[in-house]
């Protein structure tokens, strides 16, 4: 089987691979990168995209997954925090959820860092006057990355001198800030207070002292608890914590306030997550591609198939299932012979006379089946009338026999979810008790490699050794080569593909040494069983 390597190296399957793992929502697909808070989506880019891209990908999976798990979106909605005050909290949140992430998972570190690094270095620099707000926010920016990656310390040093301009002591008050920030900044709720103290040192001019900037009084970091203590992140809020209290309250008027929002306005410093959607997404955009974009899922009501068709599927199922099982039965018999180690053997003393020194059984087992072996459905419009009618019945009579074969895991997805769309959508999971709702109608077009992207995705989330595709189709897809992609990956990875084509032979032109074509239902237990016999069975281990 491939190695962890082959699999980071596949968009599709690293998105996969990293949605389980984090415990989000994936999808990859169309030309945009961005996140609703609950699924991740990251455009389609080509298969010959170079390792960088890739990486810029994984890093962007991490970040927006550190936000899904540990960032607490309805607190920030109800803050709703200017502009100005937005930028600083996402610095401090993006800081704190990736440090989140990595505790649980360390290897994200080392993406993230590398991520940090390639950021700053593409950090284009301010020409002109630079505001009050840009300087503490890109203060804020650097200094909270440099806690992670001292490469940054140099940019820091320049921001620092920079931040003098505002004076000692308003420069002070943000450096004592983040300080504080860094110790004990555990929620989504701390790090829009912190955000809200750091605004306050803003001022609409270009020289303030802490009084002009309504900063109120200086806190130690003993004095914030944290989000175990009852607090609120609404205006003129303060948190309580013990015998103290850090006041949320700024002193700034509603002027000062506004005139920081609108110097603010467009010039902030980009933050990380930001920089990463204009990046995959403006690639995505200069070089469409189609070639790793995956089926999004879709429930749909499927009625059960009707007495006749059920019937007549049924016996094409047993027909299978006998001779699956005969040549199962052969493949996985002990075989007890004579041999020099092993169980002692009572009816072998007799040998001792002869100084034959095979007085033991040795038990051996041909490999046990162990495979998971997903089918793939075309359900398009190019497939209906009794084409299928049969389709759906040679679907369900495999998956009845696979169904009753122990060691194998069968499921089957079948696919369009209707007309002008590329979803997918389950007749059987892995794992799931068989049913007989398989009565799928046709229509829409043929989105063959979306659809062999999503299955190829759900074969390798299964814990079988041996992962069979198996696509059940009039074998003319909208695209060719999304699918003959897909298919080198898969069978790259150790994925067995098959195919069967019902009235049409264009399934060879995809799986020339690897596909069957069947016009009817009785010439289907024939043309599985010499498909099932190569890539289920394994040989002799004698």
């Amino acid at each position: 089987m491939p190695g962890n390597r082959d699999i980071l190296r596949c968009l599709p399957l690293l998105a996969s691979v990293l949605g389980r793992r984090y415990g989000v929502s994936v999808h990859v697909g169309g030309n945009r990168a961005c996140t609703d808070g609950k699924t991740i989506r990251v455009p389609s880019l080509p298969m010959d995209d170079n390792d960088e891209w890739l990486a810029l990908a994984r890093g962007y999976l991490d970040h927006e997954a550190a936000h899904i798990r540990h960032t607490d979106f309805a607190a920030m909605r109800e803050a709703r925090l200017d502009a100005l005050t937005g930028n600083l909290f996402n610095a401090l949140e993006d800081w704190r959820v990736e440090k989140c992430l990595s505790a649980i998972f360390p290897g994200c570190r080392r993406n993230l860092n590398w991520l940090i690094r390639r950021f700053f270095t593409e950090l284009p620099r301010k020409a002109g006057e630079i505001s009050p707000a840009f300087l503490v926010s890109r203060h804020v920016l650097l200094t909270v990355r440099s806690w992670d990656v001292p490469e940054v310390a140099a940019a820091l040093k320049e921001s620092r001198a920079q931040l003098l301009r505002l004076g000692e002591s308003a420069a002070h008050h943000v450096e004592s800030i983040l300080e504080q920030v860094r110790m004990h900044c555990p929620d989504t709720a701390a790090a829009i207070v912190w955000a809200r103290r750091l605004a306050a040192c803003v001022p609409s001019g270009t020289e303030a002292s802490p009084e002009e900037s309504g900063r109120g009084k200086d806190v130690t970091p003993t004095e914030f608890a944290g989000p175990s203590q009852e607090h609120n992140t609404g205006p003129g809020s303060a948190v309580q914590t013990g015998d103290a209290q850090m006041t949320d309250a700024l002193p700034a008027g509603r002027e000062d306030m506004a005139a920081r929002e609108s110097e603010a306005g467009d010039v902030l410093p980009p933050q990380l997550g930001e920089w990463l959607e204009e990046r995959l997404s403006a690639h995505a955009r200069d070089h469409p591609s189609q070639e790793t974009e995956v089926a999004a899922c879709r429930s749909l009501c499927v009625d059960a198939l009707s007495e006749t068709e059920k019937s007549l599927a049924l016996r094409s199922s047993q027909a299978l299932r006998v001779r699956l099982h005969g040549l199962l039965q052969a493949q996985a018999a002990r075989r007890c012979r004579p041999a020099r180690h092993g169980r002692l053997h009572g009816g072998s003393l007799h040998r001792i006379a002869t100084g034959n020194p095979r007085l033991f059984l040795s038990e051996c087992r041909r490999p046990a089946l162990n495979a998971a072996v997903h089918i793939l459905l075309d359900c398009s419009g190019s497939m209906s009338g009794e084409a299928m009618c049969l389709a759906r019945q040679a679907c369900f009579a495999v998956a009845v026999a696979l169904d009753g074969i122990r060691g194998v895991n069968p499921a089957v997805t079948a696919f369009p979810a209707g007309r002008g769309t590329n979803d997918v959508f389950p007749l059987l999971r892995h794992g799931e008790r068989m049913t007989d709702r398989f009565a799928v109608h046709a229509a829409g077009g043929t989105p063959l490699g979306p659809a062999l992207w999503h299955v190829l995705q759900a074969l390798q989330a299964q814990p079988e050794e041996r992962k069979i595709l198996l696509i059940l189709t009039d074998g003319v897809p909208d695209a060719f080569r999304p699918c003959e992609l897909v298919i080198h990956s898969a069978i790259r990875l150790g994925v067995e593909v098959c195919g069967i084509g019902i009235r049409h032979a264009a399934i060879r032109r995809l799986l020339p040494d690897r596909s069957n074509v069947i016009s009817t239902l009785t010439e289907l237990a024939p043309a599985i069983f010499r498909l099932l016999q190569t890539h289920l069975l394994q040989g002799d281990d004698a």
